[in-house]
């Protein structure tokens, strides 16, 4: 169990490290990019706050990752891919939210309250992640009214158009994107953990008739 807690934690560490570490860098540049990684670094921060309380498992640990490296890879190269451009943004989106909604139910589930409550838990889940997705969508409206073009959430740039319809739509669009990654997140882990508690009940019961 304290190897397990141990590792948990140097993940989580090693992902603020190297978040801090590009953060400072791009502040140094003065990249808006600075923002994405600093607030990530800050999120990370509270996250290894919360493992203190919950004690993460590796892999969710592992999984905390995932919600910000699909950005940070569109930062790299993806979001100004001539093949992807702002499908990515897409992705990025679906797969963070996805990670994102994972992390969530757990945290949640280690409260006695919503661990015997499955579907509450589902749904409390979905409503934390649209929050977070709907802050996430204003703020890059305000970044673009004080920015303008440029790099990262707050700056209008590659990955925040659309073929259609422009920026109007590429916020639906992410936003829709994130609400499927929620969605499927919490019906897998939900299933999980319907699937777990009905065999341990079968289980239990075919001891007692034996």
């Amino acid at each position: 169990m304290l190897k397990t807690k141990n590792l948990s934690l140097c993940i989580l560490l090693a992902y603020l490290t190297v978040f801090l570490i590009m953060g400072i860098y791009s502040l140094i540049k003065w990249e808006l990019v600075a923002v994405d990684r600093l607030s990530v670094a800050m999120i990370l921060f509270g996250l290894v706050w919360i493992n203190r309380k919950v004690h993460f498992h590796p892999i969710i640990a592992l999984f905390v990752g995932f919600i910000f490296i699909p950005h940070e890879a569109g930062i790299w190269y993806f979001y100004s891919s001539p093949i992807l451009n702002w499908h990515y943004d897409w992705i990025s989106h679906f797969v963070g939210f996805f990670f994102c909604s994972i992390v969530i139910m757990d945290i949640l589930l280690h409260n006695k309250y919503f661990s015997k409550r499955v579907f509450v838990t589902c749904m409390i889940t979905l409503s934390i992640a649209m929050s977070f997705g709907a802050i996430f969508e204003i703020s890059e409206y305000w970044g673009f009214i004080f920015f303008g073009h440029g790099e990262g959430y707050l700056g209008f740039g590659d990955g925040d158009n659309s073929q259609n319809f422009g920026p109007w739509e590429n916020s639906s669009l992410d936003t829709s994107f994130n609400l499927l990654g929620s969605v499927l997140a919490v019906l897998i882990y939900g299933g999980i953990l319907q699937f777990t508690e009905r065999f341990k009940y079968m289980l239990s019961y075919s001891y007692t008739l034996c």
